[in-house]
């Protein structure tokens, strides 16, 4: 016998107590309750409705506010007491002056949970059991693969992701069409697109490590083809890849017209050339390898896009040297990094060649000492786990701390010291650690931090942000099979550690797809690019008006002071 489900809208407190009090058998004549709510968009809301108390409900609507040339998202949430089926469609949005944000400038990501048997993040935010949305599915491919349900006393949430770049400015308006059951309702959708943009390429550099092994795990494919396909998706979001192969694959001609495909790319900035320099490297015949990529690049340079101004070396064979137990890092590292050291003469030797080409004969003297000064100033990222005053206060080198040594305002300040005194930046990382109060893409914390990230290196004058893996594969039993779209324990002890991204082999896709922490790490640096459009704005008015001792910092500390206070992120999302 069949029963139609009939559909009843509740208020959300009654919903919420009908739904934890629901029992788990089903009863064919159980009434469908549904409700339709949202919440704050760096918020990650469970998959059980039992616990939707703590969130805060802000209507039943979509509201976006961003610059002209960026992307943002919101998300609306279904309840449900009994499993139901669902979508969620574009509805034509108007701004005032009849402009029409287009379709294709919209997209649609029904969020999918992964389980956290254990929070090992430490903060209180989930709980050991928890299914926390994370992987980011097109809406019409969940409807193609008939996933497109909501769960049995569950929430579902669906993200909707703006993209304003070529959209005219103004304020647009209109309804999205969802259905739950076959039962059609209008969702106001408001988008309020500022009359401002961010021009060029982001002043924030970044680097992401892809690895081709990894790759064939997650997709069964590491092709030269499906590794460049990584790349520009990660570039997409501001995670400038590293990509890491076979050494003898790196090969500088390749490399450079990879560079120049790339670079197409608006959100890519920051080149990583692809070698890592061993513990016992000393430039000379036998290593003359990483200085042939800085000569292609130079030759691939033109005014309009100086290819030189975006390299960077990560030599991560010198990773975290200040915590190497063994010693062999730690002693190698000064003879790399120090002034006069190996690394600079890399750098000198690349400039040096190019001089005796005669690659400068027919460029005047000012275009030589562009190139000299960019190749001269190739950073060479160096993380470190502690704060080691020594090398802060005697190396040249392009220092990386954890985002957790940045709680302490006197390394902030001798970081900045060093990094204006050796005329470079200074940046940061997360990986597994540091953990929770901390910044980090961990699956269980939430995402406000990795948000306020972009507003925090902002503050502290950091120029760069590097994570060690996009698509980490569990591959310590190649015998043994993972679900990459529910494992969310890929490395030990670290719930979403190590990967970013989803494969798009099980659905049909070449490219793959982007977790909701992905897209909040893009949306915390266009951020830092909004506050750099607004320090422009404000030393133009100080330059005009004559004002003296002025600082930028001193119109923005408050905002800063409302978000977070020594690299520790609010839990407030509002």
């Amino acid at each position: 016998m069949n029963f139609k489900k009939k559909i009843i809208f509740l208020p959300f407190s009654t919903l919420l107590l009908g739904v934890a009090s629901c029992s788990s058998s089903v009863n064919p004549n159980e009434e469908l309750k549904t409700f339709v709510w949202s919440t704050y968009s760096t918020c990650k809301v469970i998959q059980q409705a039992n616990k939707n108390s703590k969130y805060i409900d802000t209507g039943k609507k979509i509201d976006i506010s961003m610059m002209k040339g960026e992307k943002e998202s919101g998300q609306i949430i279904v309840t449900s007491n009994l499993e139901t089926k669902i979508n969620f469609v574009y509805g034509q949005l108007v701004n005032e002056n009849g402009d029409i944000l287009p379709k294709e400038k919209v997209q649609i990501y029904l969020q999918k949970y992964l389980k956290v048997d254990i929070n090992k993040h430490g903060g209180e935010l989930f709980d050991n059991g928890d299914h926390i949305p994370d992987f980011l599915l097109p809406m019409e491919k969940a409807v193609e693969y008939d996933e497109n349900y909501v769960s049995r006393n569950a929430n579902q949430g669906i993200t909707v992701e703006i993209d304003s770049n070529g959209v005219p400015a103004g304020k647009y308006t209109g309804n999205f069409k969802l259905t739950i059951n076959n039962v059609e309702e209008d969702i106001p959708v408001s988008v309020e697109v500022w009359d401002f943009e961010y021009v060029g390429k982001s002043k924030i550099k970044s680097c992401w490590l892809t690895y081709t092994n990894d790759l064939f795990g997650y997709e069964y494919d590491s092709t030269d083809e499906k590794a460049e396909t990584y790349m520009a998706f990660t570039s997409e979001y501001k995670a400038c890849p590293y990509l890491i192969q076979s050494f003898d694959k790196n090969d500088p001609v390749t490399f450079a017209d990879q560079m120049e495909r790339l670079f197409a790319i608006k959100n890519y900035n920051t080149i990583v050339i692809p070698y890592d320099f061993q513990l016992d490297y000393v430039y000379g015949k036998d290593y003359e390898k990483p200085a042939k990529f800085i000569e292609e690049i130079a030759r691939r340079c033109t005014d309009e896009n100086f290819y030189l101004d975006y390299a960077v070396f990560y030599p991560s064979t010198y990773d975290e040297a200040d915590a190497d137990r063994t010693r062999p890092k730690a002693e190698a590292s000064p003879n790399f990094f120090k002034k006069g050291g190996e690394y600079q003469k890399t750098l000198q030797g690349a400039y040096n060649n190019l001089k005796t080409s005669g690659f400068f004969n027919d460029m005047s003297y000012a275009e030589e000492l562009r190139y000299k000064n960019a190749i001269l100033n190739i950073p060479a990222i160096f993380t470190n786990v502690g704060f080691i005053e020594n090398w802060i206060e005697n190396w040249p080198a392009t220092f990386c701390p954890y985002e957790s040594l940045l709680a302490s305002p006197k390394f902030r300040e001798r970081y900045i010291d060093s990094s204006t005194r050796c005329g470079n930046d200074y940046w940061t990382y997360t990986c597994t650690d540091p953990d929770y109060p901390f910044p980090s893409h961990h699956l269980d914390d939430d995402n406000l931090s990795m948000r306020v990230l972009g507003w925090m290196e902002k503050s502290y004058n950091v120029g760069g942000y590097l994570y060690y893996e996009t698509c980490l594969f569990p591959g310590a039993n190649p015998g043994q099979y993972h679900n990459q779209y529910s494992t969310g324990l890929r490395y030990v002890d670290c719930n979403g550690d190590g990967f970013i991204l989803y494969p798009g082999n099980g659905y049909g896709s070449e490219t793959p797809f982007p977790s909701s922490r992905l897209i909040t790490y893009r949306d915390g640096l266009e951020d830092y690019d909004m506050l750099c459009i607004y320090e422009d704005l404000l030393n133009k008015q100080a330059l005009k008006y004559n004002i003296p001792n002025f600082d930028p910092k001193d119109y923005v500390n408050d905002i800063y002071d409302s978000l977070f206070y020594n690299a520790v992120s609010y839990t407030d999302h509002s």
